[in-house]
């Protein structure tokens, strides 16, 4: 009982302990809570804009370095696990891949490797054609200042101004050993320069030579010279055409390709230097070898600019170049600046005014004049327009060209065009439509054909063609020829009974006999003039009638032309 009572106690003093210190807590630090909470509220105005506690039981650090090193290390052991896994038993797909990776890694360094290389040579072949064209540049332009110093010696020798014409010698010589001995190691082969300077050294001036025979060898010097510039030239063309050679990439072909056509040289010079070197035929064999569009373009016009001299276009028919050209032209795939440059290429190679027989134009004629006919009808500018006209009138003059000509319909083609430009036409382009219709009526085959299509009117309109006080010296020459081949046209045709028929349905006997009348009073062409007569008594011999009213005013035409010769 003593002890349960002892318990008892001792359990009620701690409940009292309990207490008191409760409401000793609750009395001191409730105040202290009541007093932040209530002056935090009147500094913030609510309890939802109290700011958070500044500290708390819950840590915000990141997780420890430890923890990091065991995932890694998880992790890192995980995939060697299985790369081991995948090594023991690989999937088809890995071993296909591996299989790739083996055979295709070598290859792949070399096509890294090669763009290096390809980079690396352009720029060595692009600093050797722009300082192979620097040259060829200086070059000329010091043969063109003694040229002019040439030129001013003859002047004043011309004007009788011997006094200072021994020391323009002088300066000249010494300028042309100056220019050979810049470019070259020839101070062996100057003998002949520095005998002219001694026979014109003042301290021998007693003994002079006269100077029309210090003249002759300052001719001689002259051509000297200019054998030893076209050596020096003729080495800088070899170091750009050694660069084309099929093996090469397209970039270093076009390279070369566009310093050639920058070259400051004469065409006809730079055509004989490249056919003396053999670049003529290296661009002919590329022309066919290389399938690149812009190269070939650039081929066909360096060939169209220098085929202007008889040793290269000579150099370009040996090479089967007018055969390749003719191939390339008759592809329906050509593009249009290709089609151009070819354009002007054949115009050059086959003008009426070359003497040789054009062999390789009878497998390719049909093809061609197809594509020029056409080339007529699409053409979207008056260039090509031209161009095009030009390409089928140097065709008519070989015979082979006239049937496909006709089955083509290309006079009727440029009729038509002619038409439709109204008067605004070229008499270029008419130059070129009575060319073809003039080789058209020289074959008997094909008179009827001109008649069948009416070109007589059209023959009519080209002898009207008049003249004004404006108009320049070439169209006036370019008139005159029209009307020379209109009239000779008219005479031929004039032996078909249709021609007769059409010209005087169209009042074309009165257009004629002034045309002679207009002529033989202002001293025109005799050409114009004989053909309209011969045209004027074949319609006569035709029609009785228009004879009898015509017949008088043509003898009195024909008494004035005879007085007038």
């Amino acid at each position: 009982m003593e002890e349960m009572e002892l318990k008892m106690t001792n359990l009620n003093r701690s409940m009292s302990l309990q207490s008191l210190c409760s409401s000793s807590k609750e009395k001191w630090f409730g105040s202290l809570n009541n007093l932040d909470k209530c002056t935090s509220i009147e500094k913030y105005g609510s309890s939802e804009n109290l700011p958070p506690p500044k500290h708390c039981s819950t840590p915000k650090s990141k997780i420890s370095n430890y923890c990091n090193q065991k995932a890694l290390y998880r992790n890192s052991y995980v995939g060697k696990k299985q790369n081991i896994s995948n090594t023991l038993n690989p999937t088809p797909v890995d071993v296909w891949m591996e299989e790739l990776r083996v055979n295709y890694a070598s290859e792949c360094m070399t096509s890294l490797q090669s763009k290096s290389l390809f980079s690396d040579m352009n720029s060595k072949i692009k600093m050797l054609v722009e300082l192979t064209t620097k040259v060829i540049k200086i070059l000329h332009q010091q043969t063109y200042l003694i040229a002019k110093e040439f030129d001013h010696i003859y002047r004043c020798l011309e004007n009788n101004l011997e006094n200072g014409v021994y020391a323009l010698i002088e300066s000249l010589v010494y300028h042309m050993i100056d220019v050979l001995e810049e470019h070259s190691n020839c101070g062996n082969n100057l003998d002949a320069y520095y005998q002219v300077l001694e026979m014109i050294d003042p301290i021998t001036l007693d003994r002079l030579l006269p100077l029309p025979e210090l003249i002759w060898k300052i001719n001689a010097l002259a051509l000297d010279f200019s054998k030893k510039i076209d050596i020096l030239l003729l080495e800088q063309i070899k170091i750009m055409v050694g660069v084309l050679e099929p093996q090469q990439n397209n970039d270093s072909l076009a390279i070369v390709m566009d310093g050639l056509n920058v070259v400051e040289l004469q065409p006809d010079h730079l055509g004989n230097l490249l056919a003396r070197c053999g670049g003529m035929t290296t661009l002919v064999q590329l022309l066919e070898t290389c399938n690149n569009d812009s190269i070939n373009t650039s081929i066909v016009k360096l060939l169209a600019r220098v085929c202007c001299t008889p040793s290269a276009i000579k150099v370009f028919k040996d090479s089967c170049g007018l055969e390749i050209l003719c191939r390339m032209l008759s592809t329906s795939e050509i593009n249009h600046n290709k089609m151009k440059e070819g354009m002007l290429l054949l115009l050059q190679v086959t003008g009426p005014w070359l003497k040789y027989k054009i062999i390789p134009l009878e497998k390719y004629v049909v093809p061609i004049v197809s594509a020029l006919t056409r080339l007529l009808m699409h053409a979207i500018n008056s260039e090509m327009i031209l161009i095009a006209a030009a390409g089928l009138a140097n065709l008519s003059h070989e015979e082979i060209s006239l049937k496909p000509i006709v089955n083509e319909g290309s006079v009727n083609t440029i009729l038509t065009v002619i038409r439709n430009g109204g008067v605004n036409a070229s008499i270029f382009l008419k130059e070129q439509a009575a060319t073809i219709i003039l080789n058209l009526s020289n074959k008997q085959e094909f008179r009827h054909y001109l008649c069948e299509i009416r070109v007589i009117p059209a023959i009519l309109c080209f002898l009207k063609y008049e003249l004004t006080s404006k108009t320049s010296s070439l169209i006036e020459a370019t008139t005159y020829r029209v009307q020379y081949k209109a009239a000779l046209t008219l005479s031929r045709l004039c032996n078909e009974r249709e021609a007769v028929h059409q010209i005087q349905e169209l009042q074309g006997v009165s257009r004629i006999i002034k045309l002679c009348k207009d002529g033989i009073e202002k001293n025109g062409q005799d050409g114009v003039i004989t053909a309209s007569m011969e045209a004027l008594h074949k319609i006569m011999a035709f029609s009785k009638n228009e004879a009898l009213q015509k017949g008088k005013q043509l003898s009195i035409c024909s008494k004035q032309f005879v007085s007038i010769h």
